[in-house]
């Protein structure tokens, strides 16, 4: 299985020099706030070009002290993308104030800059922008402070004077991942770097003087010194990522990618896709491992959703449909090809009214080879009542003749079928007639089937909306409606 991510690779790469530096740091003695941890500053803010880089505990801690320096406090308002890591509203109400989550945008998953002025009030402080996924964001035209979460944009940041600070993670698994939890502030102002160097220490400003309160955010020397060896290697990290998702890209064009930039980092390669699960269960079966990053919108979560000020169908749009494929340096080329040729098999979606078990339609899926078009699925013992079974019966009769379709098409309550078989010829129709227009428009293009079986469940009572009196006169007049318009008028044209 190609996995997600595997740090034990980069783990192994780094092991020779970090020994070298444990060495060193055990026999100084000095573990924390020593010059290992200077020097990453020091290196750090010569990478991102200004003036300061301040070591801390996490990127959620970057976040916190960078907000707490720019005055944030109880009652104050922040606002938030509604789509992202729960740690970046967290910062907010870990200061008593309030994250005000704004919808993001839809090819970008960031947040949407246009939305910010409305969502301002007299409470607001600060605005968090992130560069989700590794994709740089538009920052908003306003006078309040900006803090960008670049935690997983590590060389996305073009210019880290343009806000009142970066704050980055250093989490395992980013871009310039660390041995254990770290983060850092970047800043070009003086008065931020000092406070936030004072807010890390229990807010002491000389031994056992602690002008704020204040909590312990330090960075242990042991994780800056493993960063030293990562930074000078962040650039040809981000160009294999770089190189990586444009591969995927290239193999799967008609896929919903997130879109690019010449900036993107890929932290993480995303695609979206209304079939997620379907998606996973196909590449799981190529051998390809998936993530979701993320399954809930901040709108959405159960600790932040009463925060909701307006609707976010964007972020809960991400949260519904976004799925993560491998994407890190360490993967080799026949991974990254491996992913690549399953990648090109998805382009696929799914027709069914939901009482299959999963496991079995997923079964389905090695029947779509390349000389299939649709994989058909029919129910093997239905279990309705003998009404539903008759109306079931005469509907599909009926449907036949007027469509001249074969049986089969009109009898199948399961399809995977190729995408580009509707979205070459969008369809028109709603409730259970789209997929009369769907067979219809697929038998006109000569497509391809294979039949199997399926079991199906009985829908539970009163569910089904079907059979009721109301639902067949609407889909009669639809049915007859369709018939007018694909068979009736194109044989008079012809």
């Amino acid at each position: 299985m190609v996995p997600v991510i595997d740090l034990s690779r980069r783990a192994r790469s780094l092991h020779p020099q970090f020994a070298e530096h444990v060495a060193a740091i055990t026999s100084r003695g000095q573990l924390l706030l020593g010059p290992e941890t200077l020097a990453f500053e020091t290196e750090l803010a010569a990478w991102a070009g200004v003036e300061h880089a301040v070591a801390v505990s996490s990127g959620g801690a970057a976040i916190q002290l960078a907000l707490q320096a720019l005055g944030v406090g109880p009652g104050d308002e922040v606002i938030v993308p509604a789509f992202t890591a729960v740690p970046t509203a967290a910062a907010v109400a870990a200061l008593g104030a309030i994250p005000v989550p704004v919808d993001v945008e839809r090819d970008t998953a960031n947040l949407d800059p246009l939305l910010v002025a409305a969502a301002t009030t007299a409470r607001t402080r600060a605005v968090i922008v992130v560069h989700l996924y590794g994709l740089p964001a538009t920052l908003p035209a306003t006078d309040l402070p900006i803090v960008e979460d670049a935690a997983q944009a590590h060389g996305a940041v073009s210019d880290h004077g343009r806000s009142a600070a970066v704050a980055y993670s250093f989490y395992p698994t980013k871009n310039l991942g660390g041995i254990g939890d770290g983060g850092a502030v970047v800043t070009s102002r003086s008065d931020l770097a000092d406070r936030i160097r004072r807010l890390r220490v229990h807010g002491m400003t000389e031994q056992y003087v602690h002008e704020e309160v204040s909590q312990n955010f330090r960075m242990s020397e042991l994780e800056a010194a493993w960063l030293r060896i990562g930074l000078p290697l962040l650039g040809g990290w981000n160009r294999r990522r770089r190189d990586i998702a444009e591969r995927y890209r290239a193999a799967a064009p008609d896929l919903v990618w997130q879109r690019s930039s010449p900036l993107h980092v890929h932290h993480l390669a995303v695609l979206r896709s209304a079939d997620r699960d379907e998606v996973r269960g196909r590449l799981a079966l190529h051998g390809v491992a998936t993530a979701v990053h993320y399954p809930l919108a901040i709108t959405q979560q159960p600790a932040y959703r009463h925060l909701r000020r307006a609707e976010c169908p964007e972020a809960e749009s991400w949260s519904a449909t976004c799925l993560s494929v491998p994407c890190f340096p360490e993967l080799t080329d026949d991974e990254v090809e491996r992913v690549a040729d399953a990648l090109a098999t998805i382009d696929a979606t799914t027709d069914g009214d939901a009482q299959y078990d999963a496991s079995e339609a997923a079964a389905l899926v090695p029947l779509a080879t390349d000389d299939v078009d649709i994989v058909q699925g029919y129910k093997l013992g239905r279990g309705d009542s003998m009404v539903r079974k008759v109306i079931g019966r005469a509907y599909h009769h009926v449907v036949k003749h007027l469509f001249s379709l074969p049986g089969r098409d009109t009898d199948c309550d399961f399809r995977l079928f190729r995408r580009r078989l509707v979205t070459d010829r969008p369809l028109t129709s709603t409730s259970g007639v789209i997929c009369v227009e769907m067979m219809r428009s697929f038998h006109d293009q000569g497509a391809r089937f294979v039949e199997a079986p399926v079991h199906h469940f009985p829908r539970p009572s009163g569910k089904s909306q079907f059979f009721r009196l109301p639902a067949i006169a609407r889909s009669a007049r639809q049915l007859l409606a369709l018939w007018w318009r694909i068979v009736v008028r194109r044989r008079a044209a012809t």
